[in-house]
């Protein structure tokens, strides 16, 4: 019948957490604080500070995601019809200074829709075509909750009352509430604006085809790909709001002049500076575009099988570049980056050969080898014609931690592989490989002098390819088949990343402070020599141990890795605040001395245990498997990343200074040394706020999940 040549699949799952960030957080109560006004509140406003234990009140995020796939079986034809679709809200807070705001974190909204057609057409019983189209549509936005899309309401006064009530007290109508100041540490009073605005689109059409063919000891294959995006985005944040909207008088609110004085804090494009969507123009959207073409042979002999290939590469970035980069032009009326062209596209042949060939029946040994190129980050490359001039500083020079990349080439990846298989029981086997990848063409933070012009004698700041890493090491792979109700895996990698540079921006203070480019290989901060894992589980079948423990198991996952590269290093407290202490951060070295060669020290060893117990039970058609999954096991504190000034991850070398905290101590006395161990030592909150959330000094706690799946 017809109907038995169709076939679906359909799944959804609605997923709400409630702190989607999971760190080891504690708990304080310091009673009612006093306001000293120092940050420009009401001296003697008090509040009650006060948090519990793991979790910053606030953050949430609610999940929908579905998808499915319908296949029909017309033979000779196979026709396969698959799509997805996302849709998530949250809201966001990390920093403990924010817990007297709640009302106004900012709200971020996510939506991703995939869909693809894919059809088979066996021509014969040794050669069939197969083509595809795709479509994805990723849309994400962050807003103001009460405003959303209305801009200009996001920090006037009168706004905020119809919104919110009369309970948030501004400065003026256009100056928000000054934060408490309890003993040295701000946090926001209620009504504080926390959200900027943005809004990020992109997606693509794309399409594949590819013909297989088996002649003889030959498969035969030739294929094609094309991938054209759409990238749109608008931004702009609090800084920028208030300056470009609520510094003019009503009176000098035209759009033309509004216009002018966005390009100083808008990036956009696809969309216009006021947030309009366009479709052309200079603030038209990018449309990178790929095309691939490929031919690879798969020769096998009674000995020895040959898998060689050839892949054609054409990328287009979309990408602006100066016309002379050593003579930029900036009209600072309509504050845009002149003399600009957009880049040109790059093809590439790149070369793939593989050999795999037994020694015994037990015994395999395998080489292969590679060229691989990708484009790098396009949040490198694009950015809106206005906001050029704000990221290369023109005409005010000055040091730039992230700036941009005019039209850069590909990163290209040179990767070898030998190894061998051995299978040395009936259930048992091993792999070995050896690796080796060249990367080349990484983006760096480089300086280009300006020899001619209106800015001749300045230098400014760009992203260029020039950083390199050479990433080489073993992996060990061992596999053992169930055996009396017991199979495991174990994965274990020895490797050695060095490079010029970990990360493109690594070396933005010392190349602005210099413009001496780094040439030296230096171990990565990310490069972990040891990393493995172990997996055993242990599960009753069908017919097995009775009815309490049929269908039965129990999977142990063990993880463990060596710490990773950084540098001790000191230096003093530059402009930071009493509640900032003098932490050394990522964002910005150029206050920091090191103190040993690059990445000479390493981070502890890192070990894990996750323990899944379930147990499957048929009702009719229907198997319903009942698990408990509990994610680090025994609640161990692993110690991800330090400080630099000490080394470890429990004091960060500020209070045992009496050079550097000595001042805020006898400005602020006792009270301020109790908040500064509860917020920053214990809970972290100034290495989040300078170095990320994630960049968290200790992995996730422990996680207890109990669910149940149903199948049908």
């Amino acid at each position: 019948m017809f109907t038995e040549r169709i076939k679906f699949f359909l799944a959804g799952e609605n997923n709400f957490i409630r702190d989607y960030i999971q760190h080891f957080f504690k708990g304080y109560n310091f009673g009612y604080l006093k306001d000293n006004g120092r940050r420009g509140g009401t001296k003697g406003d008090s509040a009650l500070v006060a948090w519990n234990d793991a979790n910053i009140p606030g953050r949430m995020v609610n999940r929908y995601t579905g998808n499915g796939t319908l296949t029909f079986d017309l033979k000779p034809l196979q026709l396969r019809i698959s799509g997805a679709y996302t849709w998530s809200r949250s809201r966001g807070n990390d920093f403990l200074r924010n817990i007297f705001n709640l009302e106004r974190l900012p709200v971020t909204d996510l939506t991703q829709f995939f869909i693809s057609a894919k059809g088979t057409y066996f021509i014969s019983a040794k050669t069939f075509l197969e083509a595809s189209i795709s479509f994805l549509d990723y849309r994400n936005k962050s807003y103001e909750p009460a405003f959303g899309d209305n801009v200009l309401a996001y920090d006037d006064s009168l706004q905020v009352v119809r919104a919110y009530g009369e309970r948030f007290k501004y400065v003026s109508r256009y100056v928000g509430p000054p934060p408490y100041d309890f003993y040295g540490f701000a946090f926001y009073r209620p009504g504080t604006l926390f959200a900027g605005y943005s809004k990020f689109q992109q997606g693509y059409w794309g399409g594949n085809v590819a013909l297989t063919s088996q002649v003889e000891k030959h498969e035969i294959k030739l294929g094609a790909s094309y991938q054209r995006w759409t990238v749109r985005h608008y931004g702009i944040g609090t800084g920028g709001l208030f300056r470009a909207f609520h510094t003019l008088p009503d009176s000098a609110r035209s759009e033309s002049y509004l216009y002018k004085l966005l390009g100083s804090y808008v990036n956009n494009y696809g969309f216009d500076r006021f947030g309009r969507k366009v479709d052309s123009g200079e603030d038209g959207p990018r449309h990178p575009y790929f095309f691939s073409a490929y031919i690879q042979d798969k020769i096998e002999f009674s000995d020895l099988i040959i898998n060689a290939g050839l892949r054609y590469d054409y990328l287009y970035l979309d990408a602006w570049r100066l016309k002379d980069p050593n003579a930029p032009r900036a009209d600072l009326t309509t504050r845009k980056l002149l003399d600009l062209e957009k880049g040109k596209p790059r093809a590439y042949l790149q070369p793939r050969l593989g050999f795999s060939f037994p020694v015994t029946d037990r015994t395999v040994f395998h080489l292969q080898y590679g060229i691989f190129v990708q484009p790098p980050a396009l949040t490198s490359l694009y950015a809106g014609l206005s906001y050029y001039p704000g990221s290369v500083y023109l005409p005010s020079i000055e040091l730039i931690p992230d700036p941009l990349a005019f039209d850069p080439d590909p990163v290209k990846t040179t990767q070898y592989e030998i190894g061998f298989s051995q299978q040395f029981t009936d259930f048992a086997a091993f792999d070995i490989t050896g690796f080796y990848k060249d990367v080349r063409n990484q983006l760096q933070v480089s300086t280009v002098p300006i020899t001619s012009g209106p800015y001749a004698g300045l230098k400014y700041a760009v992203y260029t390819n020039g950083d390199f890493e050479n990433v080489y090491g073993l992996e060990f792979t061992l596999r053992i088949r169930r055996v009396n109700r017991i199979q495991a895996q174990i994965n274990y990698t020895l490797q050695d990343a060095r490079g010029t540079n970990s990360f493109a921006n690594g070396a933005w203070a010392a190349v602005g402070i210099t413009q001496i480019t780094p040439t030296l290989t230096v171990p990565l901060s990310y490069n972990q020599t040891h990393r493995g894992t172990i997996n055993i589980d242990y599960r009753f079948g069908k017919g097995e141990g009775g009815p309490l423990f049929e269908r039965f198991g129990v999977n142990l996952l063990i993880t463990f890795n060596s710490g990773h590269p950084y540098t001790l290093a000191t230096g003093g407290i530059a402009q930071q605040d009493a509640d900032d202490g003098g932490i050394l951060n990522d964002g910005d070295p150029r206050n920091r001395t090191p103190l040993e060669p690059i990445n000479a020290s390493r981070t502890p060893w890192v070990w894990n245990v996750d323990l899944r117990v379930d147990k499957t039970i048929s009702i009719g058609p229907v198997n319903f498997n009942f698990y408990v999954y509990v994610q680090n096991l025994f609640n161990t504190k692993n110690v991800i990343n330090v400080y630099y000034r000490t080394g470890n991850a429990y004091d960060d070398g500020f209070l045992t200074n009496p050079d550097l905290s000595g001042t805020f101590v006898n400005q602020f006395g006792p009270m301020y040394v109790e908040l500064y161990k509860a917020i920053n030592l214990e809970n972290r909150q100034h290495q989040w706020r300078f170095n990320g959330v994630l960049q968290d000094l200790f992995g996730s706690p422990r996680q207890l999940r109990a669910g149940v799946r149903v199948e049908l």
